[in-house]
């Protein structure tokens, strides 16, 4: 287990930030992604927001918005995400489709290739339940990859597979508003 705070959580969290652990795609996949979206704008014209490279990620769990977040609340998350047990897997996301929203969420999802997500959501409950944080675990998730963000819909589009072996998972907190995010800590899966 890896906690990396480098100052009391209180002053780097703004009103509207959140925190939530979550899957970063490595160097090769993020370019592969940043690929893909680069092409769908090109169809699509310009999107109401694109996600930058590097706040590429798949949310697993939500811990905390804004002033929410507290050392204690996170020292608990860091706990929880230590009792995980799930081994490394290959994460293979396959398909772009729409979501509902405004504006609505352009993700890139996979069938057989994001069981190993589903695994590591589903043995991440438990623990959160465990410290109880239960309030940002979802039992409807569904793996997906943000890529931006319009107002038009797509129908599902298979895309060349974007596929990284997944050996950790990170607490991450997003600065919203700011196009950027800070890991908070790391967690290698061990199986």
């Amino acid at each position: 287990m890896t906690l990396l705070l480098p100052y009391p959580i209180g002053r780097l969290i703004q009103p509207g930030d959140k925190i939530f652990f979550g899957l970063q795609p490595d160097a090769w996949a993020g370019r592969q992604a940043e690929a893909c979206a680069d092409a769908l704008q090109r169809q699509r014209g310009q999107p109401d927001h694109r996600m930058r490279r590097s706040c590429l990620h798949m949310t697993l769990a939500g811990v905390s918005r804004g002033s929410a977040a507290t050392d204690e609340l996170l020292a608990r998350a860091a706990e929880a995400a230590g009792t995980v047990r799930c081994p490394p897997f290959l994460l293979e996301l396959n398909r772009v489709e729409s979501w509902r929203g405004d504006p609505r969420p352009l993700v890139l999802t996979g069938e057989e290739g994001v069981i190993g997500a589903d695994g590591l959501h589903t043995a991440l409950g438990p623990a959160l339940a465990k410290a109880g944080l239960t309030a940002g675990w979802a039992s409807n998730f569904r793996a997906h990859m943000t890529l931006l963000r319009d107002r038009l819909a797509t129908p599902i589009q298979h895309v060349r597979p974007i596929r990284w072996w997944v050996r950790e998972f990170v607490l991450i907190h997003s600065h919203v508003g700011q196009g950027r995010h800070t890991v908070l800590g790391r967690w290698p899966l061990i199986g």
